[in-house]
């Protein structure tokens, strides 16, 4: 007739990852299921991987070694998942293409080959130079290339290399440089192999509106581009991927958008430099959408956490209603003791804290005792040093966001935002013009190098803008920005 229940109020988000959680952390999980976990956490957290380990309690190597496993065919991945390969074969397998890799496994599995019989034959792997996306002009001459060879013992005409190790470096070596060539460009560029099909939507104006796009799309840290790194199709590029599927489906609803085969096809057709043919779609406008809020990307918010929290703490820990609110809301939760105060919650969970300490800050105090002011100041400064990620019912979460009672909260945060290396390096290429705009860089830029310069600047990468933005003589006392970090302590309604 009963069962005991804990209910939680959760976003969106917060569901998703208590699910993740959940889900990478079962003992029954086989190697493919914790390579999709990895590959799901990576685009949680935007393509951090040491960020995405971190959280699932593994090493770097570990989350490499799965998210490798998710460029195996579909029939290498089942061969691993039933016990007839070992993991070793799985990732020897994965840099060839999709029929290389089906047509070795049958003879993995039928001749029973050893990981490293296969690793030996794996080595023999010719490609054609031809085929190379690198700069070949080093490999003339090379004792691994078979130009020498070409139609001696009905050997073709074509040059190949012999060097899969050489052949692979430079690959990936181009690819890098590549990648990091678009994010100038785009901003955040992911590996179209880390993210999962079912975890990206194509956004565009036709699927959210014109509005939506431009001031809330456009920008937002959710909005990726993809960079193909399989075999044969490597540099190409899919742009406007957003992978907060919770948002997308509130900034599509009543949309209806038809996204066939031909979105994936037009990667194959693009060029590296330019954007896919457009999907076929079909698009029904039913009302009007107030657009969303732009999010600011996680590295951004934890550094502008990091500088609020100390402001917070300093500012709070004298504030006598904030300490009592604090001790007496987590001596309720604790003993559930429910005080006779008006406005105090009916059923205090530690997500209303805030309400709580509201009440207690504006309502009259006696002086606290010195020993409770010593430990709350322990646990700021100590036990939540490395607090930093926002969750709801941490001390740092209570501090920002009861900063908001505090007259000067606004006075505080602004002298505690500073412009740094890491925290510009942080921020993509249009969130960094943004900063210019509203802070009136932009203007004072030009005044002084002449009209347009600053405009000129953002067009030649991220890092000649930090560099410009922080070398530049410019006052920036008295300005912080709302996004990711005013909204820290009050977040809009």
């Amino acid at each position: 007739p009963k069962v005991p229940v804990l209910i939680r109020t959760m976003t969106d988000q917060e569901a998703i990852e208590v699910q993740l959680v959940e889900n990478a952390n079962r003992e029954d999980l086989g190697l493919i299921d914790e390579a999709i976990a990895a590959q799901r956490w990576l685009g949680y957290y935007e393509g951090d991987r040491d960020a995405a380990a971190s959280r699932l309690g593994w090493s770097r190597k570990r989350l490499n070694e799965r998210l490798e496993l998710l460029r195996c065919s579909e029939s290498v991945r089942n061969a691993l998942t039933e016990g007839q390969i070992k993991p070793a074969h799985a990732i020897l397998l994965a840099p060839f293409s999709e029929k290389l890799q089906n047509g070795t496994l049958t003879k993995i599995i039928s001749e029973n080959w050893s990981v490293q019989g296969l690793k030996s034959r794996a080595a023999k792997r010719q490609h054609y130079l031809v085929k190379a996306k690198f700069d070949t002009a080093a490999c003339h001459g090379c004792s691994s290339n078979t130009e020498a060879q070409a139609g001696l013992f009905e050997q073709d005409d074509q040059a190949r290399c012999s060097n899969p190790t050489c052949w692979s470096d430079k690959a990936q070596s181009w690819l890098n440089s590549e990648k990091a060539k678009a994010e100038e460009r785009y901003g955040k560029v992911l590996w179209l192999s880390e993210i999962a099909v079912d975890d990206r939507n194509l956004v565009a104006a036709e699927s959210v509106g014109e509005e939506q796009f431009q001031q809330g799309c456009t920008g937002c840290v959710s909005n990726v581009a993809l960079m193909d790194n399989s075999e044969g199709n490597e540099g190409l590029i899919l742009t406007n991927q957003c992978l907060d599927k919770s948002c997308f489906a509130k900034c599509t609803q009543g949309e209806l958008v038809d996204v066939d085969a031909e979105t994936e096809q037009a990667s194959k057709d693009c060029a590296s430099t330019s954007t896919p043919k457009k999907a076929s779609q079909k698009a029904t406008k039913t009302s009007a959408k107030k657009p969303a809020t732009k999010k600011v990307n996680r590295k951004v918010q934890e550094l502008n956490r990091a500088a609020l929290r100390n402001t917070a703490a300093n500012a709070l820990l004298q504030n006598v209603g904030f300490n009592q609110g604090v001790v007496l809301g987590l001596l309720c939760i604790k003993s559930g003791y429910k005080p006779q105060l008006a406005g105090w919650p009916t059923h205090l969970h530690a997500s209303d804290l805030v309400t709580a300490i509201e009440v207690t800050m504006t309502k009259d105090q006696k002086l606290i005792q010195a020993e409770i002011k010593n430990a709350i100041a322990h646990l700021a400064n100590e036990s939540e040093q490395q607090d930093l990620t926002g969750n709801k019912g941490t001390l740092t979460h209570l501090m920002l966001q009861s900063m908001a009672q505090l007259p000067d909260w606004q006075s505080l945060a602004t002298q505690a935002w500073q412009p740094s290396k890491g925290l510009f390096k942080a921020h993509t290429i249009g969130e960094l013009k943004q900063i210019a705009t509203e802070s009136g860089f932009d203007v004072a830029y030009d005044q002084a190098n002449g009209a347009g310069t600053f405009k000129k600047l953002t067009g030649k990468g991220k890092g000649d803008l930090v560099k410009a933005m922080l070398a530049f003589e410019f006052d920036w006392t008295g300005y912080a920005p709302k996004a990711g970090y005013y909204e820290l302590i009050a977040p809009p309604a």
